[in-house]
């Protein structure tokens, strides 16, 4: 069980999915890594050349208090003329300052450069391990929640820039924290561990709020997609029906929870800091009345007093870099941990469940014995002692009336779901999960509602943006048969024009017909149509049976369809009635 506070923290979520990426990116880390110890020596380095350079402009500071600044001095001494000393120093301060933000520019670069490739190895196995999913899975999921995922996969895009920072702020604030400390330790110190307590306050006020808020706009990036795919799919309905202002105030409710959500982001983690920015400003004001009480004044501590002022600067953003990167963490960790469970989840997952893929053949025969089927153990079952005999190169004809169980069968048949008992055979052989792919890929399919492409005629049916990558004698002679050809040809850009999104641009009939072409220029050995021509009229439809089963060749066709008329085309008519298959011619 993965639900103890340990296992739901964003850090191992983030290391469980971080697991995901290639290996290189364990390397390029610890490169980043150097790459800001590197840094972090050239900030030091343009800190410390400050202290000589003030004191050489001052003229009047005492590099002798304190004692642990002494040998600057007597390096700059030595090794500096006077006459020259200012400008030395302050080429030698510029140069350092060069130094230490082209290397910050570099750092930036690399880091998004690392965490965009994660970002994008993640997303490749979000999306494979969706597509990989069972159709049993499919059935039972909402689509919204495919690309919800997609969106929550870019949620860990983020964080691994969040992370990035954070280990490149932690180790800036270390550096400087250490460097203070020489400088001044006492004061600080203390002033220091104020700033940071504060920040940790702050994020343990916040952090139950925080996490109440991730698991609402996890909920509320699939709610909200959800919406925007049933209004797309259903725009005729609102067209027609008015329904435009019930479904506004559907997206409204939706949106307006996100917008909370988005407010209360930039609340906790932009609002705190700047209030402890207010805090850090009272303190960098206390410094200052301190140093100009201490023996000598301002003038005589300005060399260290403009040190710390000068580290104090670099050190606050990069503390509101650490507290702004674990409160995002937090916000986003409810949207990573349901990324962490898709990436692990074995679960109806093909890829996991297949040690070995084997060949099936198929020369003489589909069967399924003894055949039981139920969506639910509990539920009534859809399909009960089916027995039936399907030889090679037969045409079979399923009838049914709608609800009757008929597409179902052919799920069963293909492969995308199993049976609760009973057994599916090809050639005597029982279909497991090994066989299945090998099975599939003999099989053409058009189901009753066809998917498209936002592209091209040509790319629906091939696949194919390009011409040249296509059999296009193949191409002419799937649409002919099809009775599509004409309407292409006589078309403005002809295979090449855009049907829109989900075929807006076709009618039923013509959706149709581009679908079965698609499923003949395949030109596999097994072809089921579910309900694929009944958009058609009668004419047409006899007309393409006719032209199929003319250009049958070695072809086995099961197709499914509530039309009766249709049998004198088939060898075989099965009937699926009160969840049984008698055959009945």
């Amino acid at each position: 069980m993965e639900n103890t506070s340990a296992q739901r923290s964003p850090a191992y979520i983030f290391l469980k999915i971080f697991q995901k990426a290639k290996k290189v990116r364990r390397k390029q880390l610890l490169l980043l890594l150097l790459l800001t110890l590197i840094s972090l020596m050239f900030e030091m380095l343009s800190v410390g050349s400050l202290i000589p350079f003030i004191d050489a402009l001052s003229g009047e500071s005492d590099l002798n208090n304190p004692e642990n600044l002494k040998f600057i001095k007597i390096i700059t001494d030595y090794f500096l003329p006077y006459e020259n000393k200012k400008f030395i120093l302050m080429v030698i301060f510029i140069f350092f300052t060069i130094i230490s933000y082209l290397f910050k520019i570099f750092i930036i670069w690399f880091a998004g450069y690392i965490h965009n490739n994660i970002g994008h190895e993640i997303n490749l196995e979000i999306f494979k391990k969706t597509v990989f999913k069972k159709y049993y899975y499919h059935i039972n999921t909402n689509s919204s929640k495919f690309v919800g995922n997609i969106n929550k996969s870019d949620r860990f895009r983020s964080a691994i820039a969040y992370v990035l920072q954070l280990i490149i702020s932690i180790i800036m604030v270390i550096g400087f924290l250490v460097f203070l400390i020489f400088l001044d330790k006492k004061l600080v110190l203390l002033l220091s561990v104020v700033g940071i307590f504060l920040y940790f306050i702050t994020y343990l006020f916040l952090k139950k709020k925080m996490s109440a808020i991730s698991i609402v706009e996890a909920n509320e990036i699939d709610n909200r997609i959800r919406i925007l795919q049933e209004t797309s799919a259903n725009i005729r309905e609102v067209l027609i029906s008015g329904l435009q202002k019930k479904f506004l105030g559907i997206f409204k409710s939706s949106d307006d929870n996100l917008k909370k959500i988005l407010i209360k982001n930039i609340i906790y983690t932009n609002i705190p800091g700047n209030f402890i920015l207010m805090v850090a400003t009272i303190l960098l004001s206390i410094l200052i009345f301190f140093y100009s009480n201490k023996s000598g004044g301002i003038i005589s501590n300005l060399p260290i007093m403009a040190a710390v002022i000068f580290l104090l600067q670099k050190m606050i953003p990069q503390l509101q870099f650490i507290y702004t990167c674990f409160s995002k963490l937090k916000l986003h960790s409810q949207s990573l941990y349901d990324v962490k469970d898709l990436l692990y989840s074995t679960d109806s997952n093909i890829e996991t469940e297949i040690i070995e893929k084997k060949d099936v053949s198929f020369k003489k025969s589909i069967k399924i014995s003894n055949g039981k089927f139920s969506y639910d153990i509990n539920s009534r079952e859809i399909l009960n002692n089916i027995n039936i005999e399907i030889k090679k190169n037969e045409t079979v004809l399923i009838l049914g009336n709608t609800g009757s169980g008929k597409s179902t069968l052919e799920d069963i048949l293909i492969g995308l779901i199993s049976l609760n008992s009973g057994k599916l055979l090809i050639d005597e052989i029982e279909i497991d999960e090994s066989k299945i792919f090998s099975w599939q890929k003999k099989i053409s399919h058009i189901p009753q509602h066809a998917s498209f492409l936002d592209s091209s005629i040509l790319e629906n049916i091939t696949f194919t943006k390009k011409f040249e990558d296509i059999d296009e004698e193949k191409l002419h002679q799937v649409t002919k048969i099809a009775e599509i050809y004409d309407f292409i040809v006589e078309s403005a850009n002809g295979f090449q024009s855009i049907i829109g999104e989900r075929a807006k641009k076709l009618s039923g009939g013509q959706k149709q017909r581009i679908a079965l072409a698609r499923a003949l220029y395949s030109d596999k050995e097994v072809l089921f149509l579910d309900e694929a021509t009944n958009a058609l009229d009668k004419e047409m439809e006899e007309k393409i049976f006719t032209n199929i089963f003319n250009d049958k060749k070695n072809k086995t066709i099961i197709v499914i369809s509530h039309n009766e008329d249709l049998a004198k085309f088939f060898d075989k008519v099965l009937k699926v009635e009160k969840s049984e298959v008698k055959q009945i011619r």
